[in-house]
Parts: C-alpha cells; sequence; structure tokens
C-alpha cells in the first residue's frame, strides 16, 4: 500500500480520474447512441417539454411516467428541441452534461476534506461512483444531476455563497422534487439562506406563469399535487422498491401507511439532529460531508420511491468515507466499505446470486450498514476528525 501511495502522487491521481471520467463518457455515449429507444427514460421529459410547450396535459393519474414538477418540463425544452432534429444528439448531449457536471461536483466534494490530498480523494471517489452511476447514465434519469446540485449546494456553505446556496437547491428542487430533504436540512441549520430560499421559491412558483397561459399552469400544479401524492402512494404499497420498507416487504412484513409516514417523520428529526451534531462537533468543510450524507441516506431509505439506480446519489459519501478509512490507516474498516459498494452496485445482478430484483432487500440493508458506520464516525470518541500529515 505504502508503495502504491508513493507511486499515486497527487497530479498522477488526477490524470488517472480525468482519464477514467473521459472513457467512462465516452463509453455510455456510445451505449446511448446505440441503444436508440431502449434503456432510456428520458422520452418521458421530452414528451412533457413538448406538452407544456402545447399546453397538453403532463401527468396521467398512474403515478408513472412523468412525476416531477412542471418546471422541469420547461428545463428540459432545449433538448426537446435537440431532438426534433436528433433523438441520439439530444440523449448523449444530456449524458455528457450531467456526468461532466457529476465530476467537477465531485472535485468539489473532494476539496472538502483535505487540501492536501483532493486529487487522491477525487480519483477515490470517482472509482467509488463510476458503477453506481451507470444506470442512471444509461437510462438518463434526473438522478445525476439532482447529485451534481446537492454536491455543489453543501460546497457552496462552506463558502457562504448563500445566494448560490439557495439557486442549487431551488434548481435541484425542480428537477426533482426530492431534493427537498436537502433543501429543508440547509433551510433548517444556515439562518442566512432562509430569507433567500423564501424568495427564491416565490421566484420558482412563478416562472411556469411567464412561459404559459394562467389557467393552464394552475391545472399543472393541481395535477401534479395529486400525481406526487398517487405515486408516494404507489411507492408505499407495492414491494417493488429498494427503500427501507422494501426490506420489510421482502420478509413479508407489511405496515401501514399511516405508520410508514410517521416512521419516516422521526427519522426525518433525528436526521436533523445528527447534522446538527455534525454542525456542532466538525468545522464547516466536514459538517457538510456528514450533512450531504445524511440527507442521501435519508432518501435511500425513506424516499417511498426509492429505486437501485438512485443509489448513485449515496456514492460520493461511500468514496469519501472510504477515503477517510484509507488515510487514518482503518483497513478493516476500508475494507468493509468497498465490501458495501461492490455490494450496492452489483446488487440484483452478482452479488446475491442470480435472482433478480435483490436490490428491493440487498440496497437498503447495505445502507443501512453504512449509516451505522457513519454515525459511529459521528458519535465515538475516537473517530477521527482529519488524517494526520
Amino acid at each position: 500500500m505504502s508503495r502504491l501511495n508513493l507511486y499515486l502522487t497527487e497530479q498522477k491521481c488526477l490524470y488517472l480520474a480525468v482519464f477514467l471520467w473521459s472513457i467512462y463518457i465516452v463509453l455510455v455515449s456510445t451505449i446511448v447512441w446505440l441503444q436508440g429507444h431502449n434503456h432510456t427514460v428520458t422520452p418521458n421529459y421530452l414528451i412533457a417539454a413538448s406538452h407544456w410547450l402545447y399546453g397538453s396535459d403532463l401527468y396521467n393519474s398512474k403515478g408513472v411516467g412523468f412525476i416531477y414538477l412542471p418546471q422541469s418540463s420547461i428545463l428540459f425544452i432545449p433538448f426537446a428541441f435537440i431532438a426534433k432534429y436528433s433523438f441520439g444528439a439530444s440523449e448523449v448531449i444530456w449524458r455528457i452534461l450531467s456526468l461532466g457536471l457529476f465530476a467537477y461536483a465531485l472535485l468539489c466534494f473532494a476539496r472538502l476534506f483535505d487540501a492536501n490530498k483532493v486529487k487522491k480523494t477525487f480519483l477515490i471517489i470517482t472509482i467509488v461512483s463510476l458503477p453506481l452511476a451507470f444506470s442512471s447514465a444509461r437510462n438518463g434519469q434526473f438522478n445525476i444531476i439532482l447529485s451534481v446540485l446537492m454536491l455543489l449546494s453543501v460546497c457552496g456553505v462552506v463558502k457562504e455563497r448563500w445566494w448560490l446556496v439557495a439557486f442549487y437547491l431551488l434548481l435541484g428542487f425542480a428537477f426533482k422534487p426530492t431534493m427537498i430533504v436537502l433543501l429543508l436540512l440547509i433551510f433548517a441549520l444556515y439562518k442566512p439562506v432562509r430569507w433567500r430560499l423564501i424568495v427564491g421559491m416565490v421566484i420558482l412558483v412563478l416562472i411556469p406563469f411567464l412561459t404559459q397561459n394562467f389557467h393552464y399552469v394552475v391545472s399543472q400544479y393541481l395535477a401534479s399535487a395529486a400525481m406526487l401524492n398517487t405515486a408516494a402512494n404507489l411507492g408505499m404499497n407495492t414491494p417493488i422498491w429498494a427503500q427501507f420498507f422494501g426490506i420489510m416487504n421482502q420478509m413479508h412484513v407489511s405496515i401501514p401507511d399511516m405508520w410508514q409516514n410517521v416512521i419516516r417523520i422521526i427519522f426525518a428529526i433525528l436526521t436533523l439532529g445528527c447534522a446538527w451534531r455534525a454542525h456542532k462537533r466538525y468545522d464547516m468543510s466536514l459538517a457538510v460531508i456528514f450533512l450531504y450524507t445524511f440527507a442521501a441516506c435519508y432518501l435511500m431509505l425513506f424516499n417511498p420511491r426509492t429505486e437501485h439506480n438512485d443509489y448513485v446519489i449515496m456514492a460520493p459519501s461511500l468514496g469519501i468515507f472510504l477515503a477517510w478509512s484509507f488515510y487514518v490507516g482503518r483497513r478493516y474498516l476500508g475494507l468493509f466499505l468497498t465490501a458495501l459498494v461492490v455490494g450496492i452496485a452489483f446488487a440484483g445482478h452478482y452479488t446475491f446470486g442470480s435472482g433478480y430484483r435483490h436490490e428491493y432487500w440487498s440496497a437498503p440493508l447495505l445502507a443501512t450498514m453504512f449509516v451505522i458506520v457513519v454515525l459511529w464516525f459521528l458519535y465515538s470518541s475516537k473517530a477521527p476528525t482529519r488524517p494526520a500529515g
């Protein structure tokens, strides 16, 4: 290990990380170009963007298909315009944009940990993130861009650039409503951002009225509220989601909707408490690493509609804690975290046998194990803060 550390200098780590990202983006772009309309969800976004332009309904009554806010259809209008001329080009451009921004956001996240090991940390996070990002990248889901905006939000907190933090949070919320978890945590913990978020939310709500007539926008807001409720109920009542209650479902234990929501609220309060402790115990840079981690883990375990593809959101946290364990010489912890990464990345395919849909229980179970590790870091008096040297 020491020889490897001597060989992998900071500059070589950066070169290797950039090389890996370049190969990865080319590989994903090639697959996307060749796959056509298979293994992609972007037609849902493209159709929604087209429907918005022509004043058609965005939503169905089934809680599937386009299950986002009206603002996300507006954000995807440029790609719908490109798709008129070349569907493949719009697909590839979307992947290059989201993956390129993801790589940049991971580099920013790596800077939070240790100024002397930024490039090495970036390489480790990259190696962890690439396999976890593949399904979302191939499918073109909003998970990757959501991760980007979550990462940039917490990085903005460190720099105390509150308007930028509000912008990232609200843009992420426009893309995908699950950004609300990190948005509320930052709103609760950092007073300077609160009034900016309120002002920004008002602007975000009003923007659609600048692009369509009043009655149409109101109707789509009402339809989106109904859709979100239907989608959440579908998530709570069907055993096909990779979240905490998915573990219970695979054990044939049924928990009523009301109690699921009570448990979610309890753990939301506990998540805020853990983020608050990190805010008080560590400096800002380390505190926001915990903040991002707790937000990501809560989303994986308690969003009713968590899919295996969503676990890319947890990848930066797994990567940075893995780097942390290597730097402080906790070899067995590093091996354990590596096993978690492999298990989550290949859940339902190779890690737990050839059976299909093991990720319904295996991915959230492994995520729960990771939460236990993070809590140990947070509450143990022997837990390291920063690596020495």
